[in-house]
């Protein structure tokens, strides 16, 4: 009998200690948007110059912990690094790694590749990253004559604790040809000569 208590007791302490693990902080699965001057608006807009500077918004994910040196020696769940890759299409470019101007401070690593793509890792060991969403830095794009599309190909966090997330791939933005813009002023101008000349045509009758 006694044996039987003392086995449904472990079992119990078992079941409580796996049942605070699981309800235990964890970082989620990071995110990162644009904001176009609004922050941390998620959304896709459509720029009619033929450059623009994006404002890249990470949310990380993470879990504020304060037990524990948090991420010198392993041990949290606060974000202590990420890794991204933006890809550019169509007639955008990223003219060099110059591009990228970081808003976080930390160890950090980019290069462009082609014109196309750019890759950062950032790893900082000093302060963990901020749990909610945060400016992350500013990336320059440059339109061709067709345009194109800038997305995150691809978005990786690190924990203290050594726990790696993903996030999914998306598009952060849009930027159309340069060409859009001024065939619209010509026919907004075209529309106002139009207007002008038959307003005239009624004045001399």
């Amino acid at each position: 009998m006694k044996r039987r208590v003392a086995l449904l007791s472990a079992r119990a302490m078992l079941a409580i200690a796996l049942a605070l693990c699981a309800s235990g902080a964890r970082a989620s699965t990071p995110t990162m948007f644009q904001s176009d001057g609004a922050p941390y608006v998620d959304r896709v807009p459509s720029y009619p110059a033929a450059s623009r500077t994006l404002g890249l918004v990470l949310n990380p994910g993470g879990v504020a912990n304060t037990s524990g040196t948090i991420c010198a020696t392993g041990n949290g769940d606060n974000v202590c690094g990420l890794y991204f890759e933006i890809g550019v299409d169509g007639d955008l470019t990223i003219a060099s790694e110059s591009s990228f101007t970081p808003l976080v401070s930390g160890q950090m690593s980019k290069k462009v590749i082609d014109n196309k793509t750019l890759r950062v890792a950032i790893v900082t060991t000093a302060s963990p990253l901020s749990p909610s969403a945060v400016p992350l830095g500013t990336l320059a794009v440059t339109s061709g004559p067709v345009g194109g599309t800038v997305t995150l190909r691809k978005l990786q966090t690190v924990d203290a604790s050594l726990d790696l997330m993903t996030g999914a791939p998306r598009a952060l933005a849009f930027v159309p040809e340069p060409g859009a813009c001024l065939q619209l002023g010509a026919g907004v101008a075209a529309l106002a000569a139009l207007a002008r000349r038959r307003a005239r045509r009624g004045r001399v009758r």
